[in-house]
């Protein structure tokens, strides 16, 4: 606790105009792959994190599922590592490794002792250049991800409903699909796709390396070189999204399950990104901070207006909380999720959550409270530099999205600007009821 209240007591003490002196280095190969490094040299270890800004958004119909499928694949073998080896001599040599999938990337990640980080660097160029993807491990790897599909997904009545509301509320958008596919997308893929979206997309000039940990881009540069420039670059095209329509009308979907132990509500309103705005608008930079302010002030933790008024004051819910995230290529969304007390209804404890809503916003609220906020987001930051590989995930995700580097530190002082009159602005321009989507599970009584 009493590191906390340091931190606090840093960020309060920092004027809202300081300089953000993080330490970010650039350079782009004659082959287009960017390079990106932060040193941090508290401890002699390196992440490597190498980020390709394509993922399931970017599937054409019928074929979701394929990014992530492609991202299994990569642990397939080259002619120089056999299957299965990527790892092993990562774990041999002291690291770790894995990658991830999402809606606007895919990204492949290493982390190593500094003196051992040249051999994920090859290795990690090796499969760039001359991954082998061929029907003895196609087929074997496709029941792996169905399996995979099975256990996050189908097996979970929460995970369910959610894949379901997204659905609805993203229709046309591609991020109404799940990253993992849907199950009969998955069944179809055939060997020819997965070479076709690698050979489209797994590109140098489509490609992010970002280096955090102990190390300069003065050593960094002739390793990457060493391994990387020699891989000739191709023409990536990227399409745009299809954007979601606007619409004036509140989709609902309601839900009973068998297997559900607890009723939830779970709504959407549709929200600009950092980088796109709602409908297909150029951009919604402007509301984005406000909205991040207005998630944290309205449920983003045990001591925000929601969780007071439902939980604490009139013992309605066993939990509320609200979500918005800024980082994206299309637009956003912001979120509400309620958990009744037991025996309260429902519907009765979304009436409350409507009339705790429209309170708030004829109440307003005050410029403490919007500073107290900004301090918790901010002090949040600082922990999450304390990691090397945080700190390559959180660039990575930004960089991809669309963000410059030399902006990725801005909202630190931009969010001190924002007074408590643009939260309310943005809040009552988005949070409208006629324009989001409503989702309610409940559980099934066994007849």
């Amino acid at each position: 606790m009493r590191i906390l209240f340091a931190v606090f007591a840093l960020l309060l003490s920092v004027r809202a105009e300081a300089v953000v002196t993080t330490d970010y280095q650039s350079y782009t190969l004659e082959n287009g792959l960017k390079l990106v490094v932060v040193p941090d040299h508290r401890a002699p270890v390196v992440t490597s994190m190498l980020w390709y800004p394509i993922g399931a958004a970017d599937e054409v119909a019928g074929k979701t599922g394929l990014a992530h499928f492609l991202e299994h694949l990569m642990f397939k073998g080259t002619d120089k590592i056999p299957a299965g080896e990527f790892s092993k001599r990562i774990a041999a040599s002291g690291g770790q490794d894995n990658a991830f999938t999402s809606y606007d990337y895919t990204a492949y990640y290493q982390k190593m002792a500094k003196n051992k980080i040249e051999l994920a660097l090859e290795m990690e160029a090796d499969r760039m250049a001359n991954l082998k993807i061929d029907a003895e491990h196609f087929e074997p790897e496709k029941q792996v991800v169905l399996e995979e599909r099975r256990m996050r997904v189908e097996s979970k009545p929460m995970r369910r409903f959610y894949e379901e509301l997204v659905r609805k509320h993203y229709a046309k958008h591609p991020y109404g699909n799940p990253v993992i596919g849907w199950r009969e997308d998955i069944k179809a893929l055939s060997l020819e796709d997965a070479q076709n979206w690698w050979q489209q997309y797994y590109a140098p000039n489509n490609a992010t390396l970002i280096l955090v940990g102990d190390i300069t881009m003065k050593e960094a540069l002739p390793m990457v070189e060493k391994h990387y420039a020699h891989i000739p670059k191709r023409e990536v095209k990227i399409k745009p999204f299809t954007a979601e329509p606007p619409r004036s009308h509140e989709i609902r979907y309601m839900k009973k399950d068998k297997q559900a132990k607890i009723s939830l509500l779970y709504r959407m309103y549709r929200a600009p990104s950092l980088f796109a705005g709602v409908a297909g608008k150029d951009t919604g930079a402007k509301d984005a901070l406000p909205l991040t302010l207005l998630a944290e002030v309205l449920g983003g933790s045990e001591t925000s207006y929601l969780y007071r008024k439902l939980v604490l004051e009139q013992n309605i819910a066993d939990s509320v909380s609200t979500d918005y995230y800024a980082i994206s290529r299309g637009e956003s969304s912001f979120s509400v999720y309620l958990q009744p007390k037991e025996g309260v209804d429902i519907i009765d404890a979304e009436q409350a959550l409507d009339k705790a809503i429209a309170t708030f916003f004829s109440e307003g609220v005050t410029e403490q409270e919007i500073k107290r906020a900004a301090v918790k987001l901010k002090a949040a930051d600082v922990y999450a530099r304390d990691s090397v590989f945080n700190t390559a995930l959180r660039l990575g995700r930004f960089l991809v999205a669309g963000g410059a580097l030399k902006k990725f530190d801005d909202w630190l002082v931009a969010i001190d600007r924002v007074r408590a009159e643009e939260v309310l602005r943005v809040g009552r321009t988005y949070l409208v009821k006629d324009r989001s989507t409503t989702g309610i599970l409940q559980p099934e009584e066994e007849k």
